[in-house]
């Protein structure tokens, strides 16, 4: 039996993100490692530029559904 839920009815809180500028190497690879455990929080890095997100309810959701889908398929 497949239960379906409208999206309406979905937590639809929206992705946080924060954009820290001249953030050296050392110290982006230092919190990332902090943070690793943690896996709700993704990292981008590019030239002194980190951005850290926390992707809402809904793209987490979404995120496993389609992990499940690639899963059956291999």
């Amino acid at each position: 039996m497949m239960t379906v839920t409208p999206l309406d009815n979905l937590s639809l809180k929206t992705t946080q993100r924060v954009v820290l500028p001249n953030i050296s190497l050392p110290t982006y690879q230092t919190l990332w490692a902090e943070a690793r455990d943690r896996r709700a929080s993704n990292f981008a890095y590019s030239r002194g530029l980190l951005e850290i997100m926390i992707p809402s309810e809904l793209h987490a959701n979404i995120n496993d559904v389609l992990k499940g889908i690639v899963t059956a398929l291999t």
